[in-house]
């Protein structure tokens, strides 16, 4: 038994490893994908493992099967983008296959992608971003005012300490605010900046709440615990309720992450935008630097035209 399963792999394509394997250097040829997209890569081969009811050793996939899991894509309920970059990305796996020489079935014509909808701005309206701050309170208000400024995610938001956290007036009055957070997701242990308001209203809670010898930043005020990304993800739903404004308006926590990402390309190289918020450049400018018509107009002409 142990001969015939290293003779199946020897011969098979191990689709759990194929991320790696195009992304090695095997002394002939280079590596010629970065980390990012090997684990593109690696996510797109997890999708075809689940088509294949989890077989991970595969003897040989023809050009109908090819087309099965194009298909079966669409019917994940996933959406049409997510399911386009699937099928890109192994489109550019079976490229990458083909030039090392390892057999993999003709796929010629089979990838076609599904017309996507018109792209909107996921960034929170700055009108929006007021009528929340009218009803928020004194945390609440110090928790959207910070991730405004620093664009972090909500489950930083739980993570940050008082002992990790540093408010300090600078000559001309203004206050700042800096946290060093640790690593989570992708992205490596890093520094989160606010400028004044953020940091005046951290500085207000911190004098005000209930729990004073709770070491985190924005404690729960039930028990001084750390806020669950749950958790902030209902502050903003009741926040919103509050204020009126519909369900269907950007008014989360990502939203601010999205208005922190477009404004402070207007500001600052990608890199730099890229490691404030602890993501690689290319997921910045493809899933955060998105403009809206108006937005578009208005960075050009510096206004929008009467009557459009």
């Amino acid at each position: 038994m142990l001969n015939k399963i290293k003779r199946k792999m020897k011969r098979g394509l191990l689709l759990s490893q194929v991320a790696d394997e195009i992304s090695v250097v095997d002394g002939t040829t280079k590596a010629t994908v970065r980390p990012a997209t090997a684990r593109h890569y690696r996510d797109t081969c997890l999708r075809m493992i689940e088509f294949l009811g989890g077989d991970e050793y595969v003897e040989s996939i023809t050009r109908e099967e090819y087309a099965e899991w194009h298909e079966w894509l669409a019917t994940r309920g996933t959406s049409p983008i997510t399911t386009n970059n699937y099928r890109r990305c192994m489109r550019a796996i079976w490229n990458h296959l083909a030039d090392r020489k390892i057999a993999v079935c003709d796929i010629e014509g089979i990838t076609k992608l599904i017309s996507t909808p018109v792209q909107k701005s996921r960034a929170i309206e700055e009108h929006h971003l007021q009528s929340i701050l009218q009803v928020a309170c004194v945390r609440d208000a110090a928790i959207i005012l910070y991730m405004a400024s620093a664009g972090f995610r909500r489950q930083t938001v739980g993570r940050i300490t008082v002992a990790d956290t540093h408010i300090w007036p600078r000559p001309d009055g203004q206050y700042k605010i800096i946290s060093r957070i640790p690593a989570e997701k992708t992205s490596p242990p890093r520094v989160i900046l606010g400028d004044h308001e953020p940091a005046l209203a951290c500085k207000l809670w911190l004098s005000i709440r209930k729990h004073q010898d709770s070491p985190w930043l924005f404690n729960s005020t039930q028990g001084g615990g750390p806020l669950s990304a749950g958790a902030v993800s209902s502050i903003f739903r009741n926040i919103r309720d509050r204020a009126g404004l519909p369900a269907r308006m950007n008014i989360n926590a990502h939203a601010l992450r999205h208005r922190f990402a477009q404004q402070m390309l207007d500001e600052t190289d990608a890199r730099t935008v890229s490691q404030w918020m602890g993501i690689e450049v290319d997921t910045l400018l493809q899933v955060y630097a998105f403009r809206s018509e108006n937005e578009l107009i208005r960075k050009r002409f510096g206004e929008i035209p009467p009557d459009w």
